[in-house]
């Protein structure tokens, strides 16, 4: 059975943008899960949250609560530095697996929020903004 996450490291920086965790078998090292997350800053929330941008576990290594300690994991590391108040993610839809263990969690989707992202030549453009 997979063990919690064996070690932690940090972005590299005085004020880390953002950390990750590794989760590996102890026995051989293999690494079985993945965590990256950054803070979240909001207004509505009133106060720092935590945002997941990556959460993955081995297909073989799934049904063992890998990704719940994974994400404990992070609330933990995260109050090192901040008093959490949400933890948020994003899930693609056709990922059914993945919908059903955030739901067995309690996360939810606020039917009134659309995520966006601007990137690429869209991106370029804002930046030339004056």
């Amino acid at each position: 059975m997979p063990r919690a996450p064996t070690c932690c490291g940090t972005a590299f920086a005085e004020y880390p943008a953002f950390f990750a965790l590794p989760a590996e078998d102890r026995n051989g090292g293999d690494v079985l899960g993945a965590l990256m997350a950054s803070p979240l800053f909001s207004t509505t929330n009133a106060g720092v949250g935590l945002y997941v941008t990556d959460l993955w576990v081995a297909a073989a290594t799934r049904g063992y609560e890998l990704g719940r300690r994974l994400l404990a994991a992070a609330l933990e590391e995260a109050d090192k530095e901040w008093t959490v108040r949400f933890l948020e993610l994003a899930v693609y839809q056709d990922n059914a697996k993945a919908r059903t263990f955030y739901d067995r969690l309690g996360f939810s989707q606020f039917a009134d929020e659309i995520f966006l992202t601007l990137k690429g030549p869209a991106l370029e453009n804002l930046r030339k903004t004056q």
